[in-house]
């Protein structure tokens, strides 16, 4: 568990180590920065399908949960992934209106955000 302090900045930081998090003021999700596994969801824009294609620093036996919110912050949709051999993984977008949502992947100790369009 990560205890996190703000400076009133807008940065808040790990009391308990060296690891801090900037705060995405439009949607107020934040993603904890340094040492981490990283990801990329494409395409972006999307139809039906987006992947996330999980780094080398990713253990590919974990479980991600994956949450698409719209951008008022309210939550669409939940899954549960985990990485192939490959190290990547399908969601399913197709049900999705056309519009702006954020990608929110949460697994191995990381929160990863990103802004996914759907366009059809």
């Amino acid at each position: 568990c990560i205890k996190l302090e703000t400076t009133g900045s807008g940065t808040y930081y790990n009391t308990g180590g060296a690891a801090y998090a900037n705060v995405d003021h439009v949607n107020s999700i934040f993603t904890i920065n340094g040492s981490k596994p990283t990801l990329r969801v494409y395409p972006n824009p999307a139809s039906d399908q987006i992947r996330i294609l999980f780094d080398s620093k990713s253990n590919s036996t974990s479980i991600y949960r994956a949450t698409i919110y719209d951008m008022y912050g309210k939550a669409i949709t939940h899954f549960q992934i985990q990485p192939k051999y490959n190290r990547e993984a399908s969601i399913d977008i197709s049900q999705l209106a056309d519009g702006i949502y954020v990608c929110e992947i949460v697994g191995d100790g990381v929160i990863y955000t990103q802004k996914v369009v759907v366009s059809k």
